[in-house]
């Protein structure tokens, strides 16, 4: 079973040479390594699910910390894409992939030298193996060249000096055509990471106060008749039924 393909608007902005927050969207680029394994979630691959995957990883992300940013939801974010290559330590059935990903991280107490994030993105992927009757039967993971992929990530980041950082993290990886051809049993495979990450220009980051300005948004506005009608279906009483006579 395979996850939708997200769409995740990347905003682009210009890059600013002042250090105030202010004049723009700070710029970063970040490379991490990763290594990992696969999860075997059903009897017909177990047999091909015993390899770990490992890759390498190059990011670009702008740092929203701006007011008009922060301030509906009290969140610092970094909104970004990142390219990366797995290969999955099987070359002859499952080979290799080469993503691009679109991805939105909400940073956690991000004014301090060791801060938290939650990273989420989608994308495509390329991939070198695919199921074939002949030549590859037991790739039952994949059928398609170009699939989609998906990616939670919660990482640590530890801050050397206002430039550079460095961090450390697990991901939940995902990929599969969404149901287009088959067979598609699709991968999860979680993975470790360690990276590094450096600022073009030094940020001091403050926390954000959030204000009420998210009422006055139509799409909050939607989703909270969305999650009220919810609750009134869940909460709406059964009627007893009626009589009915044979």
């Amino acid at each position: 079973m395979g996850w939708c393909c997200l769409s995740i608007i990347l905003p682009l902005f210009a890059f600013a040479q002042s250090p105030d927050t202010s004049q723009g969207n700070p710029f970063l680029w970040g490379v991490q390594a990763h290594r990992g394994f696969i999860l075997p979630h059903s009897t017909a691959i177990a047999n091909v699910s015993h390899s770990n995957p490992f890759g390498l990883e190059i990011r670009g992300m702008w740092l929203r910390a701006e007011d008009r940013h922060t301030r509906q939801s009290g969140l610092v974010t970094q909104r970004g894409f990142l390219v990366n290559y797995i290969n999955f330590d099987n070359p002859e059935v499952l080979g290799h992939s080469a993503s691009a990903v679109a991805l939105i991280e909400p940073l956690i107490r991000p004014g301090g030298r060791l801060y938290g994030s939650v990273q989420m993105g989608a994308g495509v992927t390329f991939l070198s193996k695919v199921y074939d009757e002949t030549t590859n039967p037991t790739n039952l993971f994949f059928s398609t060249l170009l699939s989609f992929t998906g990616m939670v990530n919660a990482k640590l980041y530890y801050r050397i000096n206002p430039h550079c950082e460095l961090s450390l993290g697990y991901n939940y990886n995902h990929i599969s055509n969404g149901g287009m051809k088959l067979p598609n049993k699709g991968m999860n495979f979680p993975m470790a990471n360690v990276g590094f990450q450096y600022h073009f220009r030094p940020i001091t980051l403050k926390r954000p106060l959030k204000t009420d300005e998210w009422k006055q948004q139509s799409r909050n506005y939607a989703y909270v008749l969305g999650i009220s009608s919810i609750k009134r279906h869940r909460l709406r009483p059964i009627s007893p039924p009626t009589n009915t006579r044979f």
